[in-house]
């Protein structure tokens, strides 16, 4: 709110004393009371720019602190979002990365199995054939036994080709996961900052209209104390002509009762003559 600086005139400043004669006032009683009312007069005005000047840091201040508090409460939500959103991603990622560890082990229990019925035909395959060459002389003519440490051999290259497609789609499903939640990141800082340079610039046209207002209404109150001090230097310069001129009127009836006492004309009330009476010669 504008704070006003109230006209102040001489008559509401101090009493006027000091009257002499008919009622003129003492020049010096004028001056005097005129420099109480301007004393007067600059100290009002000090206040009211003191006033404005605390409700303007008031107001900057709220206005500030509401932006800073508005910005923080947004700052936590978006990143509360972002957190949920990476930690649905998480599980996600993790989901699938287990999934993928089931399939390599099953894959794996799926190989030893087969290379477990193969080593176990291929040893049975072994003893039969050395029960025909032991006893009927032909085993050497029968089916080729399977050589054990070939299927040994078979088993770790198929659990190695396993093991390198497991990781490379568990490597490739972590890219894609951390590329993912970098990008996420990302946004969320840019929404952040954008957020954040709204705020700051809303606050500064907010804060910029704010001194516009307050320097504004110090002018305003410079010009209003501008028009006390004339108001009261012109009705002083007017008491003082006005006193001025009562004095001189005093002084010229004083000068006429004088010479009208001198040259013998008689007194009425105030010394004024009688009107149409002659006077008297002495």
């Amino acid at each position: 709110a504008t704070t006003e600086i109230y006209t102040l005139s001489l008559h509401d400043a101090l009493p006027i004393s000091g009257y002499l004669g008919y009622g003129a006032p003492d020049v010096a009683a004028i001056s005097e009371q005129e420099a109480q009312a301007k004393a007067a007069l600059d100290s009002r005005a000090e206040a009211a720019e003191e006033f404005a000047q605390q409700q303007y840091t008031v107001q900057k201040t709220q206005i500030e602190a509401e932006a800073d508090r508005t910005l923080q409460v947004q700052i936590a939500t978006m990143t509360a979002q972002k957190d949920q959103k990476l930690m649905a991603m998480q599980q996600q990622f993790m989901q699938q990365k287990m999934r993928l560890e089931q399939e390599k082990a099953q894959t794996f229990a799926g190989i030893e199995q087969q290379a477990f019925r193969v080593g176990a035909q291929a040893q049975q395959m072994k003893i039969q054939a050395e029960m025909r060459s032991q006893y009927g002389g032909y085993g050497m003519y029968g089916q080729p036994a399977l050589d054990e440490n070939m299927v040994a051999e078979q088993k770790e290259r198929q659990l190695e080709v396993v093991v390198q497609r497991a990781d490379f789609a568990i490597t490739r499903l972590s890219e894609q996961f951390e590329s993912q939640k970098s990008m996420v990141e990302i946004q969320s800082q840019q929404a952040i900052d954008q957020l954040a340079a709204q705020i700051t610039s809303k606050k500064e046209q907010t804060v910029l209209a704010l001194d516009q207002r307050f320097q504004q209404q110090k002018m305003q109150m410079q010009q209003q104390k501008l028009a006390a001090t004339s108001q009261l230097k012109q009705s002083a310069l007017t008491m003082t002509a006005r006193s001025e001129q009562m004095r001189l009127t005093r002084e010229a009836q004083e000068k006429q009762m004088s010479l009208q006492s001198q040259y013998g004309y008689p007194q009425m009330g105030m010394g004024y003559p009688m009107y149409g009476q002659a006077p008297v010669m002495k």
